[in-house]
């Protein structure tokens, strides 16, 4: 059974796409996920998944269910490669290289 904590995600739009939080690729990349599939209609589009900001990392939710085992913003990077969140991923990644050019 997975006991990871959810953490209060307080992010806006603009307190993460500063240069200084995109600086730190994967971090910024997993912020972004967290805020870009936080809403229904979003998951909807992305078969069910969602990305939740938890103490120490991130999880990878389905429908609702946890179905990995918290983790870094790395790990989820390339978990993310390899799931239905890769849209989702390259989105954020685009709009980090918006932010820093």
């Amino acid at each position: 059974m997975n006991t990871a904590t959810n953490k209060k995600f307080t992010a806006t739009w603009a307190s993460l796409t500063t240069p200084e939080r995109a600086r730190n690729w994967k971090p910024f990349v997993a912020d972004m996920m967290v805020f870009l599939t936080r809403r229904k209609a979003q998951r909807d589009l992305l078969n069910g998944y969602q990305v939740v900001a938890v103490e120490g990392g991130y999880l990878i939710k389905i429908n609702g269910n946890t179905s990995y085992a918290p983790m870094t913003a790395e790990v989820l990077y390339g978990w993310a490669e390899r799931l239905p969140l890769v849209d989702v991923l390259r989105q954020a990644d685009n709009y980090r290289a918006d932010i820093l050019t």
